[in-house]
């Protein structure tokens, strides 16, 4: 499900559409388009937000409060009130970032299919990944 939305953002670049994906989002990988139409994030209340996985649904401000609400009450949070943490969940994530969650991902479905190599050979990745953004020599954003 993270290659999909990796992808639209992929396309939707490459054809001129300025966005950004969202991996703080739970058991989702979200897309931030500001409605500015500059590069730079803008407020949160204005832009949309598109969820490539559930057919490519557009989100206002409101729907998506509504949909991280449900998403966290759905996962058993007790969070009552998302407000303080709003700027987490929207914030934009960078790709190295958004390739080590990935890896989470394969490294839980290894360890759930008992494949010890594959898990052992993403471990060791991300454990190199990691090695890098503590010493500052992976580079956090997008050219």
């Amino acid at each position: 499900p993270i290659s999909l939305p990796v992808v639209w953002v992929a396309v939707a670049r490459r054809c001129g559409l300025i966005c950004h994906p969202l991996a703080n989002v739970p058991r989702h990988v979200l897309i931030r388009i500001p409605t500015a139409g500059e590069s730079t994030v803008g407020p949160a209340e204005t832009d949309f937000y598109l969820d490539a996985f559930d057919g490519g649904k557009l989100m206002s401000w409101q729907d998506f409060c509504a949909f991280l609400t449900d998403m966290l009450a759905m996962m058993g949070s007790r969070m009552r009130d998302i407000e303080p943490h709003l700027s987490e969940f929207v914030a934009v994530t960078p790709p190295v970032l958004l390739y080590l969650r990935m890896m989470r991902n394969l490294e839980n479905i290894y360890r759930q299919t008992g494949d010890r190599l594959r898990l052992q050979g993403i471990q060791l990745q991300m454990r190199t990944l990691i090695h890098l953004l503590e010493q500052g020599a992976a580079s956090g954003g997008y050219r």
